[in-house]
């Protein structure tokens, strides 16, 4: 068998195979921990890093005023060696992280200070040249942290994102002028042409304050085509109970997206008048039923007139088993008394049977 391995591969082509084999093998080893060695070293030294900010920030925070300010920073940088790792690259970036997560569970004099750090080191640069580099990634991160720090001087830069047809990069923009600038800086809904989803809308509702909406923004977004901007100024419109855009809310009622409609009833809820019930039962033949069902609940609370209980005990007397037990429980919760002449009227229907059933069965 060696003799007929030997006669189609020479040994010396086997040595130099396994020798070549064995390098190889140890090479990708010392990679490997060579690696792993500079990673706990990068470790190590970022830790120690955070430490050393940590307790800069701490002492920057509690600083009353400017002259106290600049002495701190002074104090930090005089030991040997501090003012070049204020130059360093790396350094500058674990300072920047530190100096955004403190800042975003903190307010007032305090987070004022931090904005001084920053600026005063001159972080916002750092950031601002990562923001301008084509990479998706550094460009995000850098407007979380402009935003994060409040730097209103690159706000028409950012305000130019929101529009981008990346979605990471443009949603992070659109978040980030809603911080800078709150409901004003709503106003990229005014030209988005990508859908704004759904995670998104609650993103940027949960940082606008209350008591600085403007109805007149919202009215104009109503009638956009993006149908993501409609269903987002409706929930605004329910959000912050605009009354004023009634009407527009009603209109958006024959809207084509089912979402729409949805939202509208929805809006309606919070910003109902004496004309709101009368604009439901208009619109309900046009609806599909969810959105009918929908204004079958409301009924009892946006106004429950003699007109709203003849179209409900017309449901109830229909085909539809779903309706006519919504519709009867809407009944009983408008006037019970009228509830009780309904059910005097078909008790000996085959049809109600069941629905009065199930009605008293809810009663106990």
């Amino acid at each position: 068998m060696n003799l007929f391995v030997n006669s189609i591969v020479p040994t010396a082509w086997l040595l130099l195979a396994a020798r070549v084999l064995t390098l190889a093998v140890a090479a990708i080893l010392l990679f490997v921990f060579l690696f792993l060695l500079q990673n706990k070293r990068k470790k190590k030294r970022k830790a120690q890093l955070r430490v050393l900010f940590s307790d800069l920030i701490a002492e920057i925070t509690i600083a009353e005023n400017r002259p106290e300010l600049q002495e701190t920073l002074q104090a930090f940088a005089s030991p040997k060696g501090r003012k070049q790792l204020l130059a360093n690259g790396y350094a500058r970036k674990i300072l920047i992280n530190e100096l955004v997560k403190t800042k975003e569970n903190i307010s007032g004099q305090s987070a004022g200070n931090l904005c001084w750090l920053y600026e005063e080191l001159g972080l916002r640069q750092d950031c601002f040249r990562a923001f301008r580099t084509g990479k998706w990634y550094r460009k995000v991160r850098a407007m979380q942290q402009l935003a994060a720090m409040q730097q209103n001087d690159y706000l028409v830069k950012i305000y130019r994102e929101t529009n981008n047809k990346n979605s990471f990069i443009r949603t992070a923009a659109q978040l980030a002028v809603v911080k800078l600038t709150g409901f004003k800086g709503l106003r990229f809904l005014s030209i988005v042409s990508h859908p704004v989803s759904q995670w998104q809308q609650l993103s940027l509702l949960s940082h606008l304050q209350e008591g600085e909406v403007e109805a007149g923004m919202i009215r104009l977004w109503l009638s956009k085509k993006n149908e993501s901007v409609v269903e987002f100024a409706l929930r605004l419109v329910e959000i912050y109970k605009c009354h004023d855009l009634h009407n527009e809310v009603v209109n958006s009622l024959r809207h084509d997206s089912a979402a729409i409609r949805l939202q509208a009833l929805q809006a309606l809820r919070e910003i109902y008048t004496d004309n709101t019930a009368e604009a439901l039962l208009q619109a309900y033949p046009l609806l599909n039923r969810p959105e009918q069902l929908a204004i079958v609940a409301m009924l009892p609370e946006v106004g429950g007139s003699e007109n709203a209980l003849r179209f409900l005990t017309t449901l109830v007397q229909g085909e539809d088993e779903g309706l006519c037990f919504h519709a009867m429980h809407a009944i009983q919760q408008i006037s019970p008394a009228w509830s009780s002449q309904v059910i005097h009227q078909l008790k000996t229907n085959p049809s109600f049977i069941p629905i009065l059933t199930h009605l008293q069965k809810e009663a106990v």
